[in-house]
């Protein structure tokens, strides 16, 4: 990677580490915030699918001075949080995004209300950001490792995003179009991709601290036995394992499409309908111009 696309990420990561630990919440903001406060300080696993890896994550920075131990959740989250930033930076410019179209993707990403909100609380999502914006970065076209280690580095990601947050699994499309570029790069196919697959199963590792953490005085959702209780814990089987919510209520799809529609451009600051119009004007002047100018290049 060229030095000024290092440089430009460095100063995103930088600049919104600084913005989210001086906002990070000292106090519990409800939700899960509670919960993972308690694993910051004192260790444990959250409630199913168990979120290992950012359980692990909090426990190994306990030791951070902070003012409570949501603080210091949220403090450990806000690092996440700017890395998550950063990385989407990168991950545009890998997919041959201008300079400026990336920072203000990555800006306005990392200043709306909903994800600022959750990169300065103790959340898993900054986490599964991160996660995310490394798997968008390796399955583009200038990602830095090709064939079997784009290979490697996907399942890798993969497996700590599944050790992270479910909702991964969104990003699948992506994930298979890098894949295949991984696989045609490989000199040796068969064994790039399985290569991969272990990488995968690596990524999964992390699940183990779901039996290790039963060995300890740690607080738990649940002490898993067996392998078999550990695979219940990972399909959510207490929620359902395609239930994104413990509610019965019924939803009405078209209903959230709209709140979607309604709330995301406000969330994003309107970032993206000014940059919209703004294209739609310029184009539509270029053509004007070319029309007034007639056809060029011809004799």
């Amino acid at each position: 990677m060229s030095s000024h696309k290092v440089r430009d990420t460095l100063l995103v990561t930088v600049g919104f580490a600084l913005l989210y630990g001086w906002s990070a919440s000292p106090y519990f903001l409800g939700g899960d915030s509670g919960l993972f406060a308690t694993i910051f300080a004192d260790g444990g696993t959250a409630h199913p699918p168990g979120y290992p890896l950012y359980s692990m994550y909090l426990w190994a920075l306990s030791w951070m001075p902070a003012a409570s131990p949501a603080h210091g959740a949220s403090l450990a989250t806000a690092l996440l949080g700017a890395l998550a930033v950063g990385a989407l930076y990168w991950a545009a410019r890998q997919w041959k995004m201008s300079r400026w179209a990336s920072l203000l993707g990555a800006i306005g990403f990392g200043l709306s209300s909903h994800v600022w909100l959750f990169h300065t609380q103790p959340e898993v999502f900054a986490l599964n950001h991160l996660v995310g914006a490394l798997i968008l970065g390796m399955a583009a076209p200038d990602a830095p490792l090709k064939g079997a280690y784009r290979l490697g580095a996907l399942g890798l990601l993969a497996g700590l995003g599944l050790s992270s947050h479910h909702t991964i699994v969104l990003l699948t499309p992506i994930g298979l179009y890098g894949v295949y570029r991984g696989w045609s790069e490989a000199e040796h196919r068969f064994m790039a991709l399985l290569g991969g697959a272990v990488s995968l199963v690596v990524g999964l590792v992390p699940y183990a601290y779901l039996a290790w953490v039963t060995q300890t005085d740690a607080w738990q959702w649940d002490r898993p036995d067996s392998l078999a209780d550990i695979v219940h814990v990972f399909l959510r089987r207490d929620y359902g394992t395609l239930s994104l919510t413990a509610e019965s209520a019924e939803y009405i799809p078209l209903e959230q499409l709209g709140f979607w529609g309604r709330h995301v451009p406000a969330d994003m600051l309107y970032l993206p309908v000014v940059v919209a119009l703004v294209g739609i004007g310029y184009v539509a002047i270029d053509i004007v111009r070319d029309d007034h100018n007639g056809p060029t290049g011809l004799i």
